[in-house]
């Protein structure tokens, strides 16, 4: 049944999906999965309320209900479906939890539309948020992983303080950078780029986001060197990275293995 529910769902037939949903929940109410695709179900029908109504049910039965609206955000967002996350979001009081998801996607949602100062500013007041619920971390995982996500952005203004900064000042401030900087480098810090960027993965991830993060920063116009630390390389590896290399515009890339 479930199953069936979800094919309806994903060829758009909200409501016959929510009813085999419904139907599935009163046999099995700890079925996570049709908990989640019934509030999608609600919310593409523009039912925010009853959307909200089926996270407020879930923790009444016990559920962390705040898991729940985490992941209908998300897929919302990930689908694109800003009006529909916008009428939640309407209902959802900023000072709650869920207001604090509710800006993270928000952060999420503008990043997708190319407004980098809307996203950060999103981020910036979900991570602000999360930090004032400390005590909840260990219960709620999520609110944790918002602050610190939401805090590796930073404005573009500090990004242009720390290119302008000379590496030697960085190093007198951290001495212990130096022996990461000087192996991701390859001798001297840099080199002739100002910024050394340094990213460890497996190969699994150097294929999936590799292209990404080269594309990301390309576009952010710093003379760089992009050092890829390969835990498990394979024999893709070698290839992958002369891809990157291939495809990048200004980045100096390097990688190691291990």
């Amino acid at each position: 049944m479930q199953q069936q529910a979800i094919a309806l769902y994903q060829a758009g037939a909200f409501a016959e999906a929510g009813a085999l949903l419904a139907r599935a929940i009163g046999e099995a109410p700890q079925d996570r999965l049709a908990w989640r695709y019934l509030a999608l179900c609600f919310a593409r029908q523009h039912q925010a309320d009853k959307a909200l109504g089926l996270v407020e049910l879930r923790q009444q039965h016990g559920d962390d209900a705040l898991s729940l609206f985490y992941e209908l955000l998300r897929d919302l967002c990930i689908a694109g479906r800003a009006a529909e996350f916008a009428a939640l979001a309407r209902q959802v009081p900023k000072d709650s939890l869920l207001g604090i998801i509710v800006e993270f996607f928000g952060g999420c949602l503008a990043a997708r539309r190319d407004d980098a100062e809307a996203a950060l500013a999103h981020l910036k007041s979900a991570a602000k948020a999360a930090a004032q619920v400390k005590p909840l971390f260990a219960r709620d995982p999520r609110l944790r992983s918002i602050e610190l996500q939401a805090r590796a952005f930073a404005d573009f203004d500090d990004l242009a303080r720390l290119e302008e900064t000379p590496s030697a000042a960085v190093l007198r401030a951290a001495p212990s950078l130096e022996p990461a900087i000087r192996f991701a480098a390859g001798g001297e810090a840099g080199g002739d780029a100002g910024f050394v960027y340094l990213c460890s993965c497996n190969e699994v991830y150097l294929e999936r986001f590799g292209s990404l993060l080269v594309a990301t920063l390309d576009r952010a116009g710093v003379a760089t060197v992009l050092h890829f630390h390969v835990v498990d390389a394979g024999q893709a590896t070698p290839g992958l990275i002369e891809a990157l290399r291939r495809g990048s515009e200004r980045l100096e890339i390097r990688w190691s293995s291990e």
